[in-house]
């Protein structure tokens, strides 16, 4: 881990294209970040002080995106990415405090419908492919331990239709498969449930190195298969450190304490911070993951530049 000092952060506000921006990085700011591994948008509340009258139009178009970098020293990182649902200003004695929070993806999520034909012997895996897509998302997944033609190697023997809402559709037909579906930083991941994004550890927590306090463990309870009425009943953590902008839900972390030595798969984070006050810090929770080494990558190609993934010969 870096140095834990000297902390930073870069706030950068503009449209889409990226052509037309504006970046903070010494007033006073405050947020907190909530990601995790369910469908839901991720989202971000932040307060910005005394931003100047003609920067505050910036947070005041529709559409425009909102990046958010923070750690300590050089090493400021991305923690969160998204488009502006909600904006307000205050006034707070001399202070001018623009408050807002944006959400990564939840407008493509919401409002986003296609109308498309996947043809016979699509996989579910081409099929979330294609639609994250079309969604405005990069893509990653894997099978974990499922056996070839279950979870995201199910092959749809007539093809498949997806008409109507896209978020809709991949809400309901997850379900039936076990896959976890969940978008962080404009990526959309597909995994299986209970299992991690890939076998790298992202990081190892010790008091040396961040760790705030003892980590608290606990049982965590999910139903894997409906039909089967099975549950996993995994050992869960929940802790606390020094902001951590290099973890990620769906990552391996290490935990390493006087009563706790163990490999967890990130399901929660949420960062927290205030720029001249008292926090920097990232609240994490995670679960004993599906053994790393066992997961086999089906598709882990990210989009760049806007372009497109899809295969239009298998999938159109």
């Amino acid at each position: 881990m870096a140095q834990l000092f000297d902390r930073g952060y870069r706030l950068i506000v503009g449209d889409k294209a990226g052509g037309n921006a504006i970046e903070f990085t010494d007033l006073q700011i405050t947020f907190s970040v909530d990601k995790s591994n369910e469908v839901h948008a991720d989202k971000c509340d932040l307060s910005i002080y005394n931003v100047s009258p003609d920067s505050i139009k910036n947070f005041l178009i529709e559409d425009n995106i909102v990046e958010l970098y923070a750690g300590y020293g050089t090493e400021i990182n991305l923690i969160f990415v998204g488009q502006i649902d909600i904006v307000s200003t205050e006034l707070n004695g001399a202070d001018i405090i623009v408050k807002m929070t944006f959400s990564d993806g939840r407008v493509s999520m919401v409002e986003t419908t296609v109308d498309k034909h996947f043809p016979a012997g699509s996989t579910l895996d081409q099929v979330l492919r294609s639609l994250s897509t079309t969604l405005g998302f990069s893509y990653s997944s894997n099978n974990g331990t499922y056996p070839q033609g279950t979870g995201l190697t199910y092959v749809y023997p007539r093809g498949v239709s997806v008409s109507g809402n896209v978020k809709q559709w991949i809400d309901t037909t997850i379900k039936g498969h076990d896959i976890h579906y969940f978008v962080s930083n404009k990526i959309a991941y597909a995994v299986p449930v209970n299992a991690p994004i890939g076998s790298e550890v992202a990081n190892v927590f010790t008091p040396e190195t961040g760790l705030i306090g003892s980590p608290n463990k606990k049982n965590v309870t999910s139903k894997i298969n409906k039909k089967k009425k099975s549950k996993d009943v995994r050992e869960g953590i929940e802790f606390r450190a020094l902001l951590a902008n290099d973890v990620a839900v769906g990552t391996l972390v290490q935990v390493k304490s006087k009563f706790v030595d163990g490999l967890y798969q990130v399901t929660k984070v949420k960062h927290q911070g205030d720029y001249r006050g008292g926090q920097w810090f990232s609240d994490i929770e995670g679960i004993l993951p599906v053994t790393a080494t066992e997961t086999e990558t089906v598709y882990n190609k990210y989009v760049k530049g806007g372009g497109t993934d899809i295969i239009e010969a298998d999938v159109e």
